[in-house]
């Protein structure tokens, strides 16, 4: 992407998640249509499965990155995670990649409409240069309540699975009650999903 970020929601996240759509679709109909897993697999035979229950998850990486570049290139300070600004780039792109992986049809989804559903792994602090998912850069994290109210907006655009993880220092393992209290604080806020790190 060259442009700034009215471009990258009009222009640039349609071409990329219609290509990821194209590379899913042709998966779908690989397991469904030539593997024929749904005809043999056991967990179908043992109805863990079903065909007409089956979805497809169409996954997000590097938000951080790109919305850090997105404010570069718009001259607006502020990184995402830090910043008011930056935090609404990340929900518009968000919100757009939602609506696109909504509209974008694919085979033998019934489980979910007919399209695919928006999917953000919490990714592992070894990770290096990109960031899984709507997650802020490992390291770059801030204070509790700043990180939760960043993160949590993304979660309801993701219905097959979004998560963080929060770090505490190991005093909280003393302290049971206040992290169940950070727990119900997250879910308040919209989070779906969190994920502890004790340091």
């Amino acid at each position: 992407h060259q442009g700034g970020t009215p471009t990258f929601l009009t222009d640039t996240l349609p071409t990329y998640v219609g290509l990821a759509g194209e590379l899913a679709a042709a998966r779908i109909r690989h397991l469904v249509e030539r593997a024929r897993f749904f005809d043999h697999s056991w967990l179908v035979t043992e109805g863990h499965l079903a065909l007409d229950r089956f979805t497809a998850m169409i996954g997000v990486v590097g938000l951080a990155e790109a919305v850090d570049l997105l404010q570069e290139r718009s001259g607006s300070p502020g990184t995402y995670g830090h910043e008011a600004a930056a935090n609404e780039v990340s929900y518009a792109i968000t919100r757009r990649l939602a609506e696109l992986v909504a509209a974008t049809p694919l085979p033998y989804c019934g489980g979910s409409g007919g399209h695919g559903v928006l999917h953000s792994q919490a990714g592992l602090d070894t990770d290096e240069d990109v960031t899984a998912g709507t997650r802020i850069p490992v390291g770059t994290e801030p204070p509790l309540l700043e990180h939760l109210t960043a993160v949590a907006p993304h979660h309801r655009y993701y219905p097959s699975g979004v998560s963080d993880v929060l770090a505490f220092d190991d005093t909280a393992t003393h302290n049971p009650r206040a992290i169940v209290d950070v727990i119900r604080g997250a879910f308040m806020t919209g989070m779906r999903d969190v994920t502890f790190n004790l340091e």
